[in-house]
């Protein structure tokens, strides 16, 4: 296509996709040439092109061919971590036993405090936090994990 000849074609010429071509008036894409070129709904206003590979309508455009992606999810769990801590004691009497003096013939009571450890139980707000890497290969659906943390 020449410049001067053709009129439309330098406004065509910009777009560099089937879709962004068919969207301007005027012009339309030539998939053998992947060039945006001015023409009619039914073709192209240059030669160059063949007429069953002219594009006018954005619709027509052929879906790009996939490409692989990366894609990272994150998973959050929250909760709660019970811990018993020792926080102090707890004192009791018990009795010892009961003692009878010969002499005098009193009965005695012995008693002894005893001392007992006491737990308390403490939640400690937690927080963890994975994230993961994916590398899927949309042609054939693979999907690989190439990467993990934890937080």
């Amino acid at each position: 296509c020449d410049v001067q000849e053709k009129q439309y074609y330098s406004l065509c010429h910009r777009a560099s996709s089937c879709s962004s071509c068919a969207a301007i008036q005027k012009c339309g894409w030539c998939s053998e040439s992947n060039a945006c070129l001015p023409g009619t709904t039914e073709l192209s206003a240059c030669d160059s092109c063949n007429n069953k590979r002219w594009v006018f309508s954005a619709h027509s455009c052929e879906a790009p061919e996939p490409q692989d992606a990366m894609i990272t999810t994150t998973t959050i769990h929250e909760g709660f971590v019970n811990k018993k801590v020792h926080s102090g004691y707890k004192v009791h009497r018990e009795d010892a036993g009961t003692y009878k003096d010969p002499a005098s013939g009193k009965i005695y009571h012995h008693e002894v405090d005893i001392a007992e450890p006491v737990y308390t139980t403490v939640r400690n707000p937690v927080k963890l936090v994975k994230q993961k890497v994916h590398h899927i290969d949309l042609q054939r659906g693979d999907i690989e994990v190439v990467g993990e943390s934890e937080q």
